[in-house]
């Protein structure tokens, strides 16, 4: 049997060069062509054999009015209506008997996503809107023998889940795919790579490039990344400059140990150590008893009480301060929803205050190279709470849905323990920012 489909090259070229992956991965701006070569490839496999294949993004409004409409009008487009049953939750191959099915992610994973048994082939539309937790739940059910996961998603944000999990650079652009998944086939477009572009588009991109802002036609059109300073605290950019900053090792000054300790089993127990600007030392450690903890921590600390402790005052880290201040240490206590302590009038509560007093001197400052720990300060979004500028990051609630887990640590412990270490109420002008200037 022999049908015309009509496919981008880039996209034809993907999916017969890997022919056996395990995720195809389409990126990049609109108009790239990404759905429509998903969608022809799709109804190709689903006349070569049997196939139960999930068609699916985050909204379902949206599946039912563009994944379902693409397949129909693409299976009509080819001729091959006679071959297809089509009704309004599935379209049916009579040929081979393979099914398609239009849900919502949101709806599947609310439910039962384990249910849905046999799936061969998921396409994941418009995958930039998944959140994490989504992803972490639809995945391990796609695990039959030789199944396969499509998406296609337009570049947003450096975080955005998808991105991350699937690209070498999330900052580098153009994108390519991380080099060490032998079972991922990526590809990024634009426009420019669809010689079926249509010319209504392309009018509507050319105007866009007189109305929009070259940075946000950029984003649209190129798949460049979206500014994403205004949602998160920072970016990638500055937490690895500061990272990768390599300041002298300090002769004096007085040294601060931030230490979040777990409230849960399987949460991190973070120490990090500061001497001025530099990060000088850091432990992680998990599953220690409260005695363990204290044991640990005070031999972190040298057993110096001219160290200056900041400590979280919740539950089990309230104990430990406990012992601290009875053996003469110098303790902070931080209470996260407490009153902010240097920007009372911008900063909602302590947290955030604790978190854009750090991002203020990410500039000067030289902390681990952690990529785990940069992970978790850049995922961490904040929104303003009034009309007069006071903000407020988000809770750990709502973090764990939207961000990456490395190693299954939800929590953002790392993030905690960092932020409190350059974070001081003695009076001292280390939070003060200030170029290294020598001065008589």
């Amino acid at each position: 049997m022999k049908v015309n489909i009509d496919y981008i090259p880039k996209i034809f070229d993907l999916f017969d060069k890997y022919p056996k992956a395990r995720y195809y991965v389409i990126a990049g701006g609109r108009g790239k062509g990404a759905t429509w070569g998903i969608g022809n490839e799709l109804i190709v496999r689903s006349m070569q054999k049997e196939h139960f294949i999930l068609c699916t993004r985050e909204i379902k409004d949206s599946v039912d009015h563009s994944s379902r409409r693409t397949i129909e009008r693409l299976i009509k487009r080819a001729g091959l209506e006679k071959y297809f049953i089509f009704k309004k939750t599935t379209t049916i191959c009579k040929r081979t008997g393979s099914t398609f099915i239009y849900t919502g992610l949101s709806k599947l994973t609310e439910d039962n996503v384990q249910g849905i048994e046999g799936i061969s082939m998921v396409w994941l539309g418009e995958a930039h809107t998944m959140q994490m937790t989504t992803w972490q739940k639809l995945e391990p059910t796609v695990r039959d023998e030789g199944s396969v996961i499509f998406a296609d998603y337009n570049t947003q944000e450096s975080t955005t889940p998808i991105h991350r999990l699937f690209t070498e650079d999330p900052l580098k652009w153009p994108f390519r795919g991380k080099v060490m998944m032998k079972d991922l086939a990526y590809l990024f477009l634009s426009y420019k790579d669809n010689p079926m572009f249509p010319k209504t588009l392309d009018k509507t991109r050319q105007n866009n490039k007189l109305q929009y802002s070259k940075e946000d036609y950029e984003w649209v059109w190129d798949g460049q990344l979206r500014n994403a300073e205004e949602k998160f605290i920072t970016t990638e950019k500055k937490v690895m400059a500061a990272m990768k900053r390599d300041l002298p090792d300090p002769v004096y000054g007085r040294k601060y140990v931030g230490a979040d300790i777990a409230h849960l089993g399987g949460d991190e127990i973070i120490f990090y150590k500061r001497l001025g600007k530099k990060t000088i030392d850091f432990k992680i450690n998990t599953k220690m008893k409260t005695t363990e903890t204290i044991k640990r921590l005070e031999h972190f600390m040298d057993y110096d009480r001219e160290v200056y402790l900041i400590i979280d005052n919740g539950h089990v880290g309230a104990a430990v301060a406990d012992y601290f201040e009875e053996a003469s240490y110098n303790v902070t206590r931080i209470n996260f929803g407490g009153v902010a302590i240097y920007d009372e009038e911008h900063n909602a509560d302590c947290v955030t205050d604790m978190a854009f007093t750090f991002v203020e001197q990410l500039e000067f400052i030289d902390i681990p190279l952690d990529e785990k720990l940069c992970s978790q300060i850049i995922q961490r979004k904040w929104h303003f709470v009034n009309e007069k500028g006071m903000r407020r990051i988000e809770s750990k609630k709502d973090y764990k849905v939207h961000a990456i887990h490395e190693d299954g640590k939800k929590s953002p412990d790392r993030f905690d323990a960092i932020i409190m270490t350059y974070y001081s109420d003695d009076g001292t002008s280390d939070i003060t920012i200030l170029p290294d200037v020598m001065r008589e």
